[in-house]
C-alpha cells in the first residue's frame, strides 16, 4: 500500500480554504450529521458522501454473503470523533476495494438502529458504492472522475458530474486529522479479522460458554424488577434444556415415538413456564435472564414473538442443577453497551441470513407439530368413537380430497391455458425470478382464505403473495410524466404519516424550480400503473346489452427504489431538469408505446368538452353533469379513457407482489385492522427493469 500522509492544515491554507465558496451537498444526498443526530428515520434509503476513517475486513456471515463495516465522515462531523457506520453485505468477490482516507459516494442505503445503539446504514440489493482512490482526487475545481477506483461489481446508476467535483472539493476541504496514520488503519483493518465469531446455535450451546445467538421471544417477558426473564427459542434442541410438553396432554392418552412430550406429564419449575406454554414443546427453548440495562430495552421495546439477536450471552447450568440457562448482564467496561436488538423480519434484502435460517427453521418445527397433534388426535378419537363416526369422518375426507382434486384441477387448467395463450413479450423488460413459471393473470384478483376446519373458513382481507405474470399498460397515475417524482423536505415533520404532503409542495409548481431548497429536499419515485392481463382478448361489445366484457386488470404502485430499477434512473425534480423528463419519457415509451399520446389526446378531448359545454350554458341552465350522471348517455365502450386501450405496446413481463395497508374505514364494522382502520388490499410492481 503506498505511503500517505494528510497534509498539515496551516492558517494560510484555511485562510485560501474558506475564501472559496463551498459548493452544495449533490440533490438527493444527505450530510452525515442528520443521520448521526437521528434526524432520519428508521428504514429510509438515503445517499451519502465522506471519507473512509475505519475499515473492517470482510468476514463471513455463515450463509453464502460476507460482511464488511466502514466508517465515514464529512464536514458536517469533522470537528468531533462522530461518523456512520456503513454495514455491507454480498458476496466476497463483490466486496468494494477500499482504503482508508477513499472517499466513498453511497447511494440508497438503509438506517437501522437496534436499541440504544447509534444509528448506522446497511445496503442492500439496490445500493451502489463508488469508491474513489485518495491518492488520484485532484485539486479543485477539477473532476474527480479519474480518481473513481473499479467497482466490484455491475453498478445500477452513474454519477453526475456535479458529484465529481464536489468529491474533489470536499476532499481537499476536509479536516484529515481525523483519520489515523496508515499503519494503524492497517493494524485495525487486520485485527477486524482476529475477531472470533460468538455466534452459536442453541443446539451447541454449552455449560460455562459465551455466545451471540439470533432467537424468538416464545413467552412474554417476566418483569422481576431489577431485572427480566424471557424464554427464546431458535428451533434447535438442546438436550440440556428444559422439556416443555403440551397443556391438553391430561386428555389424551399416553403413547410411544412422542418426543415433543405431547402426551406427558406437563412441566413446572416454580411455576415459571406452568401452563399456557407458547412456545415449541421439547427441549428447544431457552431461559435468559437479562439485567440492566439490556432489561430495559425488553421492558419497553419488546414482546411475544419478536426476534431478536442476543450478545455476549452467558450459558450456565441453573437452580436446579439439571437445565443450562442464559444470562445477560451489565458490561463493566461499556456499561451502557446494550446486547439485547429487535430484528427486522419485514426487510428481507438487508436481513441476516442467520436470521432467515431460524424462521425456515420454526416454519418447519410448525408443520411437524400440526402433524403429530393431527395423529394424536385422531388415535384418541379413533378410540372413543363408534364405527358411524368413523364412516363420517372417512366420508369428510374424500368429500374434501375431491374438493382439493377439483381445485388442483382447476389451477392446471389455467396454467394449461396461460402457457397455451402465452403472448410474444417485449424482450426490452425484464424481471427477476427467471426459474418461477408465469401465473395465470386471474390468480392475483382471487380471494383468500383461512382455514378454520374442514368445513369452515374466514376470508382474509389480503395475503402476501409474489406472482411472475405477463402484462400490458394501460393506463398510468398521475396523468403527467413531470409527476412521477415528488419531493419533500427533510425536517421534523418527517415522523408525520404525512410528511410527504405540504403547502410547500403546492407552491413548487409555481416556483418552476426548487433551487432554494437544495440540499433540504428528497426526490423520489411515486406513480402507479394499470396492468391487463395479456392472455385475454382485447375488449369488444361482446354482450347483448352492449356492455364491454373487459380483461382483468390490477393497478400496481411503483415506490422509490422499484421506481429507480424499472427506469434506471435517479428520481429529480422534473421540472427542472428536462434531460431527464426525457430519458424519462424515452424509457417508458419502451414499456407502454403510444399510451402516453393517447392518453394526452383523450384529456385534450376532455378539456374542449368541458370548455364548450361552459361556453354553451346560459344563466339559468343546470349545473354540469356530474361523471355518475353522464355515464348512462356514453357509448358503454368509451367508459374507460377511449382510445386507452387500442394503444401500441407489446406485453411483457413482470413481477408483482400483494400486501396489505391500514386505511381508515368508513364503518366501525369494517375496522378489522383496529383503531377505526381496516386492511386495504394493495398491489406492487417489484423486480423490474426497462433495458437501456
Amino acid at each position: 500500500m503506498p505511503s500517505w500522509n494528510p497534509p498539515s492544515s496551516s492558517s494560510a491554507s484555511y485562510r485560501r480554504r474558506e475564501a472559496r465558496t463551498a459548493p452544495p451537498l449533490p440533490s438527493g444526498f444527505t450530510n452525515i450529521r442528520d443521520l448521526v443526530d437521528e434526524r432520519i428515520p428508521v428504514g429510509r434509503p438515503v445517499s451519502v458522501i465522506g471519507v473512509v476513517k475505519d475499515y473492517r475486513r470482510p468476514v463471513s456471515t455463515k450463509g453464502s454473503s460476507w460482511k464488511c463495516t466502514l466508517t465515514i465522515y464529512d464536514q458536517s462531523t469533522q470537528d468531533g470523533n462522530d461518523g456512520i457506520v456503513l454495514n455491507i453485505f454480498r458476496e466476497k468477490e463483490e466486496m468494494p476495494p477500499v482504503a482508508g482516507g477513499d472517499v466513498v459516494v453511497v447511494h440508497l442505503a438503509k438506517t437501522q438502529r437496534y436499541g440504544s445503539e447509534q444509528t448506522s446504514l446497511i445496503s442492500n440489493w439496490g445500493t451502489d458504492i463508488h469508491i474513489y482512490e485518495r491518492a488520484k482526487i485532484p485539486r479543485p475545481p477539477r473532476s474527480a472522475f479519474l480518481a473513481l477506483k473499479e467497482p466490484s461489481r455491475k453498478l445500477k446508476q452513474e454519477l453526475k458530474q456535479n458529484v465529481h467535483e464536489y468529491v474533489s472539493w470536499m476532499y481537499d476541504e476536509i479536516d484529515k486529522d481525523n483519520l489515523p496514520d496508515e499503519t494503524q488503519l492497517e493494524a485495525r483493518s487486520a485485527q477486524s479479522l482476529n475477531v472470533r465469531d460468538k455466534f452459536s446455535l442453541l443446539k451447541d450451546v454449552r455449560d460455562g460458554k459465551f455466545c451471540d445467538a439470533i432467537v424468538q421471544i416464545v413467552k412474554e417477558p417476566y418483569d422481576l424488577g431489577d431485572k427480566i426473564t424471557i424464554w427464546v427459542s431458535d428451533y434447535t434442541e438442546n438436550p440440556s434444556f428444559y422439556n416443555m410438553t403440551w397443556d391438553g396432554a391430561d386428555s389424551l392418552l399416553e403413547r410411544d415415538g412422542d418426543p415433543y412430550g405431547y402426551t406427558t406429564g406437563k412441566f413446572s419449575a416454580n411455576g415459571n413456564p406452568g401452563s399456557k406454554w407458547t412456545g415449541p414443546f421439547g427441549k428447544k427453548s431457552l431461559q435468559v435472564t437479562c439485567w440492566e440495562p439490556h432489561a430495559n430495552v425488553v421492558r419497553n421495546d419488546l414482546k411475544l414473538g419478536d426476534w431478536v439477536r442476543l450478545r455476549n450471552v452467558q450459558i450456565r447450568y441453573g437452580r436446579n442443577s439439571a437445565n443450562i440457562e442464559g444470562f445477560v448482564r451489565q458490561d463493566r467496561d461499556f456499561p451502557d453497551k446494550v446486547n439485547v436488538a429487535l430484528l427486522d423480519v419485514h426487510d428481507p434484502e438487508s436481513a441476516d441470513p442467520r436470521l432467515k435460517e431460524a424462521i425456515r427453521r420454526k416454519k418447519g418445527y410448525e408443520k411437524e407439530k400440526k402433524g403429530q397433534l393431527k395423529d394424536i388426535k385422531s388415535e384418541v378419537s379413533g378410540m372413543n368413537t363408534g364405527m358411524k363416526r368413523k364412516a363420517e369422518e372417512v366420508e369428510e375426507v374424500v368429500m374434501k380430497t375431491n374438493s382439493k382434486e377439483r381445485r388442483r384441477q382447476r389451477r392446471a387448467g389455467l396454467e394449461k391455458k396461460a402457457k397455451e395463450e402465452e403472448p410474444d413479450v417485449n424482450d426490452l423488460v425484464k424481471c427477476e425470478n427467471h426459474d418461477q413459471k408465469i401465473s395465470p393473470f386471474p390468480s392475483l384478483l382471487e380471494p383468500a382464505y383461512f382455514p378454520n376446519s374442514d368445513t369452515d373458513k374466514t376470508p382474509l382481507p389480503f395475503t402476501n403473495v409474489k406472482w411472475r405474470i405477463n402484462a400490458r399498460v394501460v393506463d398510468f397515475h398521475p396523468s403527467r410524466l413531470v409527476d412521477f417524482a415528488v419531493s419533500r423536505r427533510t425536517t421534523e415533520f418527517d415522523l408525520l404519516s404525512d410528511a410527504s404532503v405540504s403547502d410547500s409542495d403546492s407552491a413548487a409548481s409555481d416556483d418552476g424550480t426548487l433551487d432554494h431548497f437544495a440540499g433540504q429536499r428528497i426526490w423520489e419515485w411515486r406513480f402507479a400503473l394499470k396492468l391487463e392481463d395479456a392472455a385475454a382478448p382485447q375488449p369488444s361489445k361482446s354482450k347483448k346489452d352492449g356492455t364491454v366484457d373487459r380483461p382483468a386488470s390490477v393497478w400496481v404502485v411503483v415506490d422509490n427504489l422499484e421506481g429507480q430499477l424499472l427506469t434506471g434512473l435517479d428520481a429529480t425534480d422534473l421540472r427542472a431538469e428536462p434531460k431527464t423528463l426525457d430519458a424519462l419519457r424515452e424509457q417508458m415509451f419502451k414499456l407502454w408505446g403510444d399510451l402516453e399520446e393517447r392518453k394526452a389526446a383523450v384529456e385534450e378531448r376532455r378539456k374542449k368538452k368541458e370548455a364548450a359545454a361552459k361556453r354553451d350554458r346560459r344563466p339559468g341552465d343546470r349545473p354540469p353533469l356530474e361523471s355518475s350522471d353522464e355515464e348512462g348517455d356514453v357509448d358503454p365502450t368509451q367508459q374507460r379513457e377511449p382510445g386507452l386501450s387500442q394503444a401500441s405496446n407489446k406485453p411483457f413481463t413482470c413481477c408483482v407482489k400483494q400486501y396489505g395497508v391500514e386505511v381508515k374505514a368508513a364503518d366501525p364494522a369494517e375496522a378489522d385492522a383496529g383503531n377505526g382502520k381496516k386492511w386495504q388490499r394493495t398491489f406492487a410492481l417489484f423486480g423490474t427493469k426497462i433495458c437501456a
